[in-house]
């Protein structure tokens, strides 16, 4: 069986490129962004809440994309 790979998506996780440090305000995805996305997405085990989830994230980025 493959070990599960322990994640964080807070700011101190060592292993995000840069030292710990996220893409600034403003600034293009990159696959680092979208792995720790889907990694995150992938602990979710309630439908609903993946759900909701998806609801959320589809919603701030519409707003987002209100405001540019």
């Amino acid at each position: 069986m493959a070990k599960k790979e322990p994640f964080s998506i807070g700011p101190s996780d060592a292993r995000i490129k840069g030292g710990g440090q996220r893409n600034p305000a403003g600034a293009s995805p990159t696959p680092e962004d979208g792995r720790r996305l889907i990694h995150a997405f992938i602990g979710v085990r309630q439908p609903a809440l993946r759900e909701a989830v998806i609801r959320l994230v589809t919603e701030l980025s519409k707003l987002h994309d209100d405001e540019s």
